[in-house]
């Protein structure tokens, strides 16, 4: 039986966490959008295994979806063209807007990441992600 998510698995997240913020930070929107579709899609694939009651299977199968899709992402990203003085938010337009660079640079705590994961239908029990429900906003 799987203890959780294993420390690659968590380090391909936190890494994709790291590129949604830097993408948003200089401006470019269209691929913080990418990354984050991908965290959903990763949580998705998650979600079915933890239904179907199989943790260690649920790590693996997340795990080798954040390696390919974010192998995706950036073959798609490559494939826009970019034009660096028109893409995007910039980071004085965020700045304006109450955020700071400080504010994405912080390593997520694990309250944050509970209520995510609550949000979500997961919760953390004795260092297992558990399906406790239906997430936010389903009916």
């Amino acid at each position: 039986m799987s203890k959780g998510l294993n420390r690659s698995t968590v380090s391909l997240s936190y890494a994709l966490t790291k590129d949604i913020a830097g993408n948003l930070l200089t401006g470019n929107d269209h691929r913080a959008m990418i990354y984050l579709k991908a965290l959903n899609k990763s949580l998705e694939a998650l979600l079915e295994k933890l239904d179907a009651g199989n943790d260690v299977r649920a790590e693996r199968k997340l795990e080798a979806t954040l390696r390919t899709i974010r192998q995706e992402m950036d073959e798609a990203h490559a494939a826009v063209p970019h034009d660096e003085t028109s893409m995007g938010t910039s980071l004085q337009q965020w700045e304006e807007r109450g955020f700071s660079m400080s504010d994405f640079a912080q390593p997520l705590d694990a309250d944050v990441m509970a209520e995510v994961l609550a949000q979500n239908g997961i919760e953390i029990v004795d260092g297992k992600l558990v399906r406790t429900g239906k997430a936010m906003g389903e009916a």
